[in-house]
């Protein structure tokens, strides 16, 4: 890729080429907060020492195949 003729932001941030990008966005956090509600979840772990590095996990349903 030529970095002189390339805009980056025309290919990494969809909210300039996705005509409909806030209904997407909006209907991930309405699926995100039903995710959250629903499943077994541990939010915020931390898996290092800065506030940033934090995870959620969702435990699986059922047990794991070959387990």
């Amino acid at each position: 890729m030529n970095a002189d003729k390339t805009n980056y932001d025309l290919l990494y941030n969809p909210r300039l080429v996705v005509k409909n990008y806030q209904e997407i966005f909006d209907r991930w956090g309405e699926q995100s907060e039903r995710a959250r509600a629903s499943l077994d979840c541990y939010l915020d772990v931390p898996y290092g020492p800065s506030e940033a590095e934090k995870m959620d996990v969702f435990r699986a349903q059922e047990r794991a195949a070959g387990f």
